[in-house]
């Protein structure tokens, strides 16, 4: 047994293992059959992945920080932290051509394709899929988003919703969604799941349901939401569900948010990215905004014209606001 594998414990280790093999383009179909069965097999098997997923996204933050430093630099740095130089050339991150550091990740943290090979169903950005599914189900994936579907169980549906947003249509079967550390049953109800890296957001559409996380479950109504994520199931609250929803009317609607977590929302629906780097520019509070998903450009000099930001736009749709 490696050294690595007894200090950080077999789980640990696997898990990072699963994330330089799926990153690596080398993944073949059973590969992708033997990640699902390791996810599957024990709930913290897909914790320790999102945790392993998130140390690569870091590393990856670090490592293109240090490729800008000239030669010299870096050279300079060659003893500090042995553990994660181990990581990075482990991982495979280190010696691309140019600049001595190979990223999975696109610039300003872009969508990282490391779950597409556990999914059946993705969407890019700014795409919409609806799939029916059998048993007077369906599902409507929004921007992002990525879905697998569980075909072993006969008496019931079940998928998991690995990252992004989707509204789900329940018919007479039983139809159960994972997402993060719970997993959302419901019968000939309607409801919405979103999944941010592990924090999960479920709203009840119509009809009932049943959240179940860690070792506490609840029902929900209509027009109630809860939210969950590895420490447990937070509190029940009421919203507007058109709000939720809007998406699927091809519109974002925000009351009452700070202006980064419109920004946030309004990146995951537009190619590029913008990014505020302006702290107390990203904390003013937008009251109430509604834009279309089909001109979400206009964000931009509404921004500027209300907040007095200053805007730099750089090449591949990325925009600097301060």
């Amino acid at each position: 047994m490696s050294n690595d594998r007894q200090r950080r414990g077999p789980r640990e280790h696997d898990a990072r293992s699963w994330v330089v093999l799926l990153a690596s383009g080398r993944v073949t179909a059973g590969d992708a059959a033997a990640f699902r069965e390791w996810q599957a097999r024990d709930p913290n098997n897909a914790k320790a992945f999102a945790q392993a997923r998130l140390h690569w996204d870091l590393l990856g933050e670090a490592t293109g920080e240090l490729a800008r430093l000239p030669a010299d630099a870096r050279a300079g740095r060659s003893g500090e932290s042995g553990h994660t130089r181990r990581w990075l050339l482990g991982a495979g991150l280190a010696s691309a051509a140019a600049t001595g550091v190979a990223l999975i990740n696109p610039p300003f943290g872009m969508w990282s394709p490391i779950v597409d090979f556990a999914a059946d169903f993705r969407t890019g950005i700014g795409e919409r899929r609806t799939i029916a599914i059998g048993g007077n189900a369906s599902v409507e994936l929004t921007t992002r988003s990525r879905l697998a579907l569980d075909t072993g169980h006969l008496d019931s549906l079940r998928m998991d919703l690995l990252a992004g947003e989707a509204a789900f249509a329940a018919g007479a079967r039983l139809l159960t969604v994972i997402a993060g550390a719970g997993q959302t049953s419901a019968l000939n109800g309607r409801f919405s799941v979103r999944n941010d890296s592990g924090t999960v957001a479920v709203t009840c559409l119509s009809g009932a349901l049943e959240v179940r996380c860690r070792d506490r479950a609840l029902r929900l109504r209509a027009d109630q939401q809860v939210r969950y994520d590895d420490e447990g199931l937070g509190e029940v609250k009421d919203v507007d569900p058109n709000d939720v929803t809007a998406w699927q009317r091809g519109l974002l609607v925000f009351r009452n948010k700070p202006l980064q977590d419109v920004v946030d929302e309004v990146n995951r629906y537009r190619p590029g990215k913008i990014v505020i780097l302006d702290r107390d520019l990203g904390s003013r509070l937008v009251a109430l905004a509604s834009f279309y998903l089909d001109r979400l450009d206009d964000v931009i000099p509404q921004i500027e014209t209300l907040y007095g930001a200053q805007v730099r736009r750089l090449p591949a749709g990325i925009v600097l606001l301060s």
